[in-house]
């Protein structure tokens, strides 16, 4: 999420742009990109515009990854924790057995672009980190 001065940037250029770009949901009305955008618009008083995702729902995630890899400057490092949150498959679990949606960290690796041992480092910092460090905001900025 923009911090709370992004949000009000992004507002400002909204009230004089407009909204260029609509916020995506799925079939079901689930947000999946725009919940900035959202916001802004609120604080703006500028109508959302929404569009519906029509792809597989099993590429949604990979969809999301890709608006967005598109629209940020995600450093190695952010979009390595990024990709270890997406990582949910345990280590060894088959991936036959495994449930429906589950990603592995070479997955999760490949759609961020970065490896899978930085994904493996950055999920030690998400189990083992102290707070602050896995808390630390995201220098990312995002429309």
């Amino acid at each position: 999420m923009m911090s709370e001065a992004e949000l009000q940037d992004l507002a400002a250029d909204l009230e004089v742009n407009g909204l260029r770009e609509p916020i995506m949901l799925d079939r079901e009305g689930v947000g999946l990109d725009g919940r900035n955008r959202v916001m802004a618009c609120v604080m703006a008083g500028v109508a959302s515009r929404f569009g519906i995702w029509h792809g597989d729902p099993a590429e949604a995630v990979a969809y999301i990854i890709w608006l967005n890899l598109h629209r940020r400057h995600l450093d190695a490092s952010q979009r390595a924790m990024i990709a270890a949150r997406l990582a949910t498959m345990r280590q060894g679990e088959r991936t036959d057995l495994a449930p429906n949606g589950a990603i592995s960290q070479t997955d999760a690796a490949k759609l961020l672009g970065v490896g899978r041992r930085t994904v493996q480092r950055a999920a030690t910092v998400l189990d083992q980190g102290i707070d602050e460090l896995v808390a630390a905001p995201s220098k990312a900025k995002s429309r």
